[in-house]
């Protein structure tokens, strides 16, 4: 085998092994940004809970206030 053709088998091969890291590197900054997106998905969902019982005693309140004012 010419030194050439070594060379490039040689070259293709580094090619490959640095493909496949930097697709390794891909799918864990993938798999992050899922898991970031999912515990901001569930982080939202608590707030909306958190926000709707707020608004709910926030109106108990009001109610309650109001029926005051009129006494």
């Amino acid at each position: 085998m010419p030194d050439y053709e070594k060379e490039l088998d040689k070259y293709e091969k580094s090619v490959e092994e640095h493909v496949k890291k930097v697709s390794q590197q891909l799918d864990e900054e993938l798999a992050n940004i899922n898991k970031k997106y999912k515990e901001k998905v569930e982080l939202m969902k608590k707030m909306e809970v958190e926000n709707k019982k707020m608004a709910e005693e926030n109106e108990r309140m009001r109610l309650k206030m109001e029926g005051k004012k009129k006494v």
